[in-house]
């Protein structure tokens, strides 16, 4: 039902701009914002999906995409539905070009500051800091297999510790990168201790067990910070997928024999929301697993931090279109909140994102490897970082 609802958001807002309709070009402001509202709605109802959303097909025009640091994606997408729609007048029945020669120009304003900021903003690199992303391009089917975890955990050992020319400060895993339960295996935890006696952090996407007072189990999808021989911080995804982390009206849907598409039983326990962690000898860091990415305004936490790390598994879009767009969402995200983000991908793409959305280094899709580079630094906090939560 929710899937359908989604679904037909273009149906109802085609429906809305017909029943409001205006003569003139005050058809095309109407006709705009239903369909921006339409959009604005599928990525808030139901926890939301805010998939491939209109601003991020001009993904392949880096200049325009800039104007999400003012406007955000939700902001960009409506004026692009209106310079599209503004189109239209110029071959109505009676042609109108003023409407549509002033959204181009518009646009051509959006192209001309965007490309002067690119040219302008030269990012430096946190001094000291020194990354390796390790993307262990572990098939789906192959992830979860028993006689197989013992492999995929020597594939993320070995990457980990191979030959670099600086010494890594910062190793980044992918979301659920090992297939057990990473704290309750005593091996598994002296291998991480070794790592930070060698003056190297770990952050890697994991699953979380635990009983609550009355002795029930919990699963989480978590993210766990280690340092010092401890972690230093645990973080619990909070924007669960609808049908994959969790089941909506679960009891219901379950007495109609619909489950999860995910193994484990029940539904994964939600996290409070964003947080930060402090690091030592390193900027603070705002973690983010997977889908969570795709929220604008919803992926920092306080106080606000220097960097976003975002842990995936996209290996269940197979060698398609989905890691690509999932890639724009990142670049997106860096941009608006003026934030560099560093993607840990399972089979890619894993990339390092500036905080204007470029990107400085990554690694093919489907490519087992790891990815060397430097943090870059913040810039200063865009405007639509400060007006996001009026409503976009």
């Amino acid at each position: 039902m929710i899937i359908a609802i989604f679904a037909e958001m273009g149906t109802f807002a085609a429906l809305a701009a017909e029943k409001f309709r205006r003569r003139g070009p005050a058809r095309i402001f109407v006709f705009a914002i239903a369909f921006g509202l339409a959009e604005w709605l599928r990525g808030h109802l139901f926890t939301g999906f805010p998939w491939n959303i209109t601003a991020y097909g001009w993904g392949m025009l880096p200049a325009v995409v800039q104007s999400a640091a003012v406007f955000g994606s939700y902001g960009l997408s409506l004026l692009t539905i209106l310079f599209g729609a503004s189109l239209s007048l110029l071959v109505a029945p009676k042609p109108e070009w003023r409407f549509s020669a002033a959204m181009t120009a518009f646009f051509a304003l959006l192209f001309a500051g965007g490309a002067v900021r690119m040219a302008a903003v030269n990012v430096a690199s946190v001094p000291g800091v020194a990354l390796r992303i390790v993307q262990p391009n572990i098939p789906q089917a192959e992830k979860y297999r028993h006689a197989l975890a013992k492999r995929n955990w020597r594939r993320l050992v070995d990457l980990t510790t191979a030959p670099a020319k600086r010494q890594p400060t910062v190793v980044i895993w992918p979301e659920a990168a090992p297939s057990f339960l990473l704290t309750y295996s005593p091996e598994a935890m002296a291998w991480i201790d070794d790592l930070n006696r060698q003056g190297t952090l770990l952050m890697t996407g994991a699953v979380r067990f635990e009983r609550d007072d009355g002795g029930e189990p919990h699963f989480y999808n978590s993210f766990y910070i280690f340092g010092h021989g401890e972690a230093l911080g645990v973080y619990d995804k909070f924007h669960l997928v609808p049908f994959g982390e969790y089941l909506p009206y679960e009891k219901t849907f379950k007495k109609w024999g619909l489950e999860k598409l995910t193994g484990i039983a029940g539904s994964f326990g939600r996290g409070p929301g964003p947080k930060t962690f402090a690091l030592p000898d390193a900027p603070a860091v705002g973690p983010l697993i997977c889908y969570e990415i795709l929220f604008p305004g919803e992926v920092t936490g306080r106080p606000r931090p220097d960097w976003l790390v975002n842990v995936t598994d996209d290996s269940w879009f197979g060698p398609w279109a989905g890691p690509r767009q999932h890639l724009m969402v990142a670049r997106m995200r860096a941009i608006e909140e003026g934030l560099p983000v560093v993607r840990a991908a399972n089979t890619g793409i894993s990339a390092i994102i500036d905080p204007i959305g470029r990107i400085t280094a990554s690694l093919p899709l489907n490519r087992t490897g790891m990815l060397d580079g430097k943090l870059p630094v913040k810039v200063d906090k865009p405007l639509y970082a400060y007006w996001h939560f009026l409503w976009f």
